[in-house]
């Protein structure tokens, strides 16, 4: 992966690093001390500045980054240009992306704008392929930043595979949830995939490759994302509040247009959805969700299966089939 230059030219800094004397103030990152003077530490982060309002005889800030044990080289390069940087205001380096992103968790955790910048000039300088595209999610899921990710992933999508996607997706979500970006990230994770679902590069081979992407994103995301904690938050609310945020599904389901969808790939939907239908009524035996929301949810899936439900009639009129037994049953859950 090539490197791109990085430079950081902050005139104000250079100034400050040229009158300060003493050593009275330290940046700790991961136990590794750069000691320089409360008065040039004010100028390199607004999190010092803050903090020495609050307390002025503060003499060190403690900064944890979340690093891959496997990126040590990128860590401690990235520690180098810190230190050049609070030394002498001035930093101009040939960095790759796993670089970028560390400066760029420092700069969200300093708040220092000029480390933050950074990261989308170098992401939007690299090229996106399949080798780093876990490097373009993470940068998409913490800037919130999805043009460039979603369009590769979008043209990609039968290419990549389903089931590879989701476990990359996993992987990328485990990190970035686990660190203090992003408290919504659960929200911000179903509109990135929204963004490439609706993406106008979208590309597959043919539609089932759609319905296999929602179906293997949903199997591997409803124990991680919070799909049903507004059951028992809207449960307390309004009736227009609980139809709104009942379920996170929907959005994605949207998307697929089943009347493209093999007869085979309807059938699997249909044994999915069946199934979740069923775990619903269980979380409702067991008190998690009430009656109303359980139907509100009901309601929702029934306006967005009635497209599969039609080619489906369709599918079996035109062949002089009977009905399968899943789509019987599933018909008969609907009238529940």
């Amino acid at each position: 992966m090539s490197d791109i230059k990085f430079v950081v030219n902050s005139q104000y800094c250079r100034n400050s690093s040229l009158v300060k004397y003493g050593s009275d103030f330290c940046f700790v990152i991961n136990g590794h001390r750069f000691y320089t003077t409360q008065s040039h530490a004010v100028v390199v982060s607004e999190t010092v500045r803050n903090m020495l309002i609050t307390d002025n005889s503060a003499q060190e800030i403690n900064i944890n980054i979340d690093t891959d044990i496997n990126n040590k080289e990128s860590f401690n390069k990235a520690l180098n240009i810190f230190c050049k940087f609070v030394q002498e205001g001035y930093v101009s380096e040939n960095i790759d992306i796993e670089t970028s992103e560390i400066i760029y968790d420092l700069g969200v955790l300093l708040k220092n704008e000029d480390f933050i910048s950074q990261y989308k000039f170098i992401i939007s300088s690299t090229i996106i392929s399949e080798s780093n595209i876990e490097s373009f999610i993470r940068y998409s899921l913490k800037t919130c930043d999805f043009d460039k990710t979603c369009s590769f992933i979008a043209s990609h999508i039968s290419f990549l595979g389903p089931s590879k996607l989701c476990l990359l997706f996993e992987s990328v979500y485990h990190s970035v949830a686990s660190s203090y970006f992003n408290e919504n990230i659960d929200d911000i994770f179903i509109d990135f995939i929204s963004n490439i679902l609706s993406n106008e590069h979208v590309f597959v081979y043919n539609e089932d490759d759609i319905c296999d992407f929602v179906i293997s994103f949903i199997k591997t995301f409803s124990p991680l994302l919070s799909f049903s904690s507004s059951f028992s938050e809207t449960s307390k609310t309004s009736n227009t509040s609980n139809t709104s945020n009942t379920s996170k599904f929907d959005k994605l389901i949207e998307f697929i247009r089943f009347e493209f969808c093999t007869n085979e790939t309807i059938s699997h939907f249909i044994n999915f959805y069946s199934s979740f239908i069923n775990s619903f009524n269980q979380e409702m035996k067991t008190g998690n969700k009430s009656y109303d929301n359980i139907q509100n949810e009901n309601e929702i899936f029934t306006h967005l299966f009635e497209t599969l439900m039609l080619s489906s009639n369709d599918n079996i009129n035109n062949n002089n089939h009977k009905k399968p037994n899943n789509l019987i049953k599933f018909q008969q859950q609907m009238k529940i």
